[in-house]
């Protein structure tokens, strides 16, 4: 447990110190391990999201002249998730978030 370490901030009011937060869970800001943590769960939900394409439950859509169907795009700390509005594409994405979820 070298690599863990325990935080607590103090929040200052009118100058003062007053008392301490300790922060539940997650990593904070800054965090060496959070880029390592964001590719490794972004892997999964991209892996569920090829799969339910690959089985045709997923189709995305076209942007433009790309002939390629996109169903996401990632940045950073964003993911944008694109879909049709049909009830099998929105059904199937709701299976693929539930298991991302477990």
């Amino acid at each position: 447990m070298d690599y863990v370490e325990l935080v607590s901030y103090s929040v200052l009011v009118n100058g003062q110190q007053f008392g301490f937060i300790q922060p539940g869970r997650g990593s904070r800001e800054g965090n060496p391990l959070s880029p390592y943590l964001y590719i490794i769960c972004t892997e999964g939900l991209i892996s569920l999201l090829k799969g339910a394409r690959s089985r045709g439950e997923l189709k995305g859509i076209s942007m433009g002249m790309i002939i390629e169907l996109m169903n996401h795009l990632m940045f950073v700390e964003y993911t944008l998730l694109l879909r049709k509005a049909t009830i099998l594409e929105v059904t199937s994405f709701k299976q693929v978030l539930n298991t991302y979820e477990i």
